[in-house]
């Protein structure tokens, strides 16, 4: 027992000062830490922060005097970064992973695939969960890296009905909620995560609900949204225990915004700080999931012709194309339509085999230099109930009353014009790039299916004169809702359902101005009128 406390009288006398040995002394002074190390002064103690290595040389030890050698040999494997360590005098080290890559070598792949909407369910052991509330964490986490281009898809969900913690994607934005007593929905806004890179994520629910991105426009590399969780909520229920990765079942799916499964890529998944490796997957019949993550940029070859979007899709794409272009490629032109060639009278009409409702959209392209004329009109077996004509160069929209709204542009000088129109609510508006223009409100009806559309004039000519006669000029790309009316027949493309067309008379294939030239006609007098789309 006395050399027992004369160690402990010792210690106090060099290491302690004052009055029962209460003043610290400051171990840093006499410089122990060695090789650009940072004393760091403690209680009867220091720590030596040993300097990044340099020139390949890495100092470890109490003093940062050890050369450690752990790395100079060793099994870390898929560029992993090796991290040598010095305990009990020994020389080791430690593979710190790439993503993607896991266990003590970083030789287990974590990357598996969704090639299609489903999902797999993971059945969680309850011995793990036991042993964490034993030692009072009572904490849930997933945490995962995901790629995709798709922007609504369920990431995972945990629970049943009634009590669920999920993550998933609305709208390319990330979106957590946890469902208990009552419910908490994180989301972080404005930052889209569906751009096909990897996007590391976790989820933690503790005294609070946390959810964080990693991501580089985030301060200090991290977005955190946390709502607090009241206490009596805290503890982790059984129901957690089982798991879906990549979607989720019905009824379990309604929960969610995005309600279907995930396609794409993920990794380095780990649940309570347990990682969850493809090899350990199960097998589902609802999943088409594969081991890595094979990825076709199909954007890249610029598929879609005449100014069309390329959308990746991560299986395929699509292409949202400008008119009047569609087909999977944008490659096909909607031909237009010629009326009033050579002063002829011409119009179409068919009878509408799905009704438009209250609330519609119609849209064309017109050319023409003749200010009046009658361009479409839907009526029921008595009345007009929608009437669009030319006054004056001017486009007027007509419904039930005889009040008129009128389009913002001079659409008669020859040139090409867009018209997009919608009603909603009994309001019309127009939809001019980048802007929409409110024109008035007008009184109208549904738009039944069995009612007569009239296109260029009706089969009466004396009907037709009550607003402005026969429309002379060229028509392209109408579109009633999501119809698209073709005129004529076309070839080896697939068109969407068209209304069913009746009559269509004296119209001609094709923009085409009428012949003005004649021979023998002076020069100086030959005026012609170009309809031709595109000049």
């Amino acid at each position: 027992m006395k050399s027992v406390l004369i160690g402990v009288i010792l210690k106090g006398i060099f290491l302690l000062a004052g009055v029962e040995c209460a003043v610290n002394i400051n171990e840093c002074e006499e410089g122990p830490c060695k090789n650009g190390a940072v004393c760091e002064d403690g209680i009867a103690d220091y720590t030596c922060h040993c300097a990044p290595s340099q020139d390949g040389i890495v100092w470890g030890g109490k003093n940062c005097s050890v050369k450690l050698t752990g790395c100079q040999t060793h099994d870390c494997q898929n560029e992993a970064l090796c991290i040598p360590t010095y305990q009990a005098e020994s020389h080791g080290h430690l593979c710190q992973c790439q993503p993607g890559f896991y266990d003590a070598t970083c030789s287990t792949p974590t990357t598996f695939s969704f090639a299609s909407r489903g999902y797999l369910l993971v059945e969680l052991p309850v011995n793990n969960q036991s042993r964490r509330e034993v030692a009072g964490e009572q904490l849930a986490s997933v945490s995962l890296r995901f790629r995709t281009t798709l922007p609504s898809a369920i990431l995972f969900y945990r629970g049943h009905e009634a009590e669920y913690l999920f993550l998933e994607l609305f709208d390319g934005i990330l979106r957590a909620e946890l469902k208990r007593q009552d419910e908490y929905l994180l989301l972080l806004e404005e930052l889209r995560v569906d751009d096909g890179h990897w996007h590391k994520v976790e989820v933690v629910l503790q005294n609070t609900v946390q959810l964080k991105l990693w991501h580089d426009s985030c301060d200090a590399g991290v977005c955190v949204q946390s709502s607090p969780v009241p206490h009596n909520t805290t503890p982790i229920p059984h129901a957690f225990l089982s798991m879906y990765v990549g979607g989720a079942q019905d009824p379990l799916a309604n929960n969610t915004q995005s309600q279907q499964g995930f396609v794409g890529c993920l990794e380095d998944l780990q649940v309570d700080a347990e990682a969850v490796l493809p090899v350990a997957l199960p097998v589902s019949e609802v999943s088409s999931v594969t081991q890595g993550c094979d990825r076709t940029e199909w954007c890249l070859s610029e598929p879609c012709f005449h100014g069309g979007l390329c959308v990746d899709l991560w299986t395929t794409f699509r292409c949202d194309c400008l008119r009047p272009y569609g087909g999977p490629a944008c490659s096909y032109e909607h031909p237009a339509v010629t009326f009033g060639l050579e002063n002829s009278t011409s119009f179409s009409s068919f009878i509408l085999s799905d009704g438009l409702g209250a609330d519609f959209n119609i849209s064309f392209f017109i050319r023409s230099l003749k200010p009046n004329g009658l361009l479409l009109q839907i009526s029921n077996e008595t009345d007009p109930c929608l009437t669009i004509y030319l006054k004056n160069g001017k486009l007027k929209i007509e419904m039930l009353s005889t009040d008129t709204v009128t389009f913002p542009e001079y659409l008669v000088d020859g040139r090409r014009h867009l018209v997009a129109l919608s009603f909603q609510g009994g309001i019309v508006g127009a939809h001019q790039p980048d802007t929409y223009v409110e024109l008035g409100q007008l009184v109208g009806r549904p738009l039944l299916a069995g009612y007569d559309v009239y296109i260029g004039g009706r089969p009466d000519p004396d009907s037709t004169d009550l607003w402005g006669g026969y429309f002379k000029g060229c028509l392209q790309d109408i579109q009633l809702n999501s119809h698209k009316i073709e005129f004529f027949q076309v070839e080896n493309y697939s068109l969407p359902d068209e209304p069913n067309r009746t009559q269509n008379i004296n119209l001609v294939n094709g923009c085409i101005s009428d012949n003005t030239c004649k021979v023998g006609a002076l020069v100086s007098l030959c005026i012609a009128q170009l309809f031709i789309i595109g000049v």
